[in-house]
């Protein structure tokens, strides 16, 4: 919830205490509205990446939505809900973190085959190359304090990435890539070329 009132308050280019200024009149329905719009604009970029947004969802709402409650229930729910056993779900990360530093703490335990991270910092996807690092990740990480919170990990559901987006998305990746690199290799030539003429 920090975070997504941190991500609003982005959002409307106000800080956080503004936006959460009991003596606005408006202040609960500006939250509720942000709320949503952020949720939104987190599922669109999601689906962008390739991630099934359908099973992430089934998977929460089988799970009673990660709500607390009957434990014993919530247990037998989440037993249902096919699981990766190389995907994790990285919730509870603060607004202010660093990408590059997030991303180091987990390629830290293995290579990391993806890596997916809202504008809203809402939660990452990260998937590893193989089960055995996935598992460590999850042992060595789950809970660890990254900028004084707990990391909360959850392994993702096993669907959780639409295939076909995400090869769209992943060619699209390399083309931005291959363009930077050509754009670089014009660039190079250019000032090859510039100091053969001096």
């Amino acid at each position: 919830a920090d975070t997504v009132a941190d991500a609003v308050a982005d959002m409307y280019g106000m800080t956080k205490a503004d936006l959460l200024d009991p003596s606005a009149s408006d202040m609960a329905v500006r939250l509720a509205l942000g709320e949503v719009k952020v949720i939104n604009m987190t599922k669109e970029y999601l689906e962008e990446q390739g991630i099934n947004i359908g099973a992430l969802e089934a998977a929460a709402e089988e799970a009673g939505g990660g709500k607390a409650g009957n434990k014993k229930k919530d247990r037998k729910a989440d037993a249902r809900v096919k699981r990766s056993d190389t995907v994790l779900i990285v919730k509870n990360l603060p607004f202010a973190l660093d990408e590059d530093e997030l991303r180091e703490l987990f390629s830290n335990v293995g290579p990391i085959l993806r890596w997916t991270l809202p504008p809203s910092h809402t939660m990452a996807v990260v998937e590893f190359s193989n089960n055995q690092d996935a598992s460590r990740a999850f042992k060595t990480l789950a809970f660890k304090r990254y900028r004084s919170v707990p990391i909360y990990l959850e392994w993702a559901p096993r669907d959780i990435f639409d295939a076909a987006k995400a090869e769209r998305a992943r060619a699209d990746a390399a083309d931005q890539t291959q363009m930077g690199g050509e754009a670089d290799k014009a660039d190079k030539a250019d000032k090859a070329d510039k100091a053969d003429k001096a």
